[in-house]
């Protein structure tokens, strides 16, 4: 479907050097919403109780090479590599409940947890009208996504009812290393007389499945981001 409605640029695209259709640059920007879900349950089973808390750890910055490929002066297909930092901590405890009433501890568990996420975009780009002095050109776009995860660290305290402590750090392995999704975006796009183009844009990505799910941690399957691009 994307190679087809390529096909359909104006002629005067395939006029300009190839070369020239390539548009690298940088995107930089701001996340609104957490990667991670914070959650906080206590759930009474009778005999024994349970609580259960994950408390997201993000930063709300991303930042990222772009490359874009101008079919014609109205469409135009891009990739992006966005770098998230991500992160939970976690805390699981259980007690039992004799006759007396009283509470007593069978175990808890501390989990801190840090990793990387590289969101790859790869968006079908169409500009709707031509730039007239400041007034900005404006875009749409859509494409699948894919989710990397790297670069995970953990470290976790296991504490059994005579507070035995065992220690580790042994990595977590995710959910999914890959997970995909689908983005939809539209944005703002200025270039000046030498070709530098300033964009301005607001993404929505919906992820198919979980980075992490583990006990009361998951993944935030919706991404929202604002982006401050720029490009040659």
């Amino acid at each position: 479907m994307l190679l087809a409605m390529a096909m359909l640029a104006p002629a005067q695209a395939q006029q300009e050097p190839f070369h020239k259709r390539f548009e690298v640059g940088i995107r930089a920007g701001y996340l609104p919403l957490k990667l991670m879900r914070s959650s906080d349950t206590d759930v009474d089973y009778g005999a024994v109780s349970l609580l259960e808390r994950s408390t997201a750890q993000t930063r709300p910055v991303t930042v990222g090479p772009s490359l874009v490929f101008r079919f014609s002066d109205r469409w135009a297909m891009g990739v992006d590599a966005m770098y998230r930092n991500v992160g939970y901590d976690q805390f699981i405890k259980s007690e039992t409940s004799p006759d007396t009433g009283d509470r007593v501890l069978l175990g808890y568990s501390n989990e801190r947890t840090r990793a990387t996420f590289w969101d790859v975009p790869v968006l079908l780009r169409y500009t709707r009208s031509q730039q007239k002095g400041f007034r900005p050109r404006m875009t749409g776009m859509i494409g699948p996504a894919v989710r990397f995860t790297t670069g995970v660290e953990s470290y976790r305290e296991n504490v059994d009812a005579k507070y035995f402590v065992i220690q580790t750090n042994d990595p977590v392995k995710p959910a999914k290393k890959m997970a995909p999704g689908a983005t939809v975006g539209i944005g703002m796009e200025w270039k000046d007389e030498i070709g530098v183009r300033v964009t301005i844009e607001g993404r929505f990505t919906r992820w198919q499945k979980d980075s992490f799910k583990n006990g009361p941690t998951a993944t935030n399957r919706n991404t929202v981001e604002l982006l401050l691009g720029l490009s040659f």
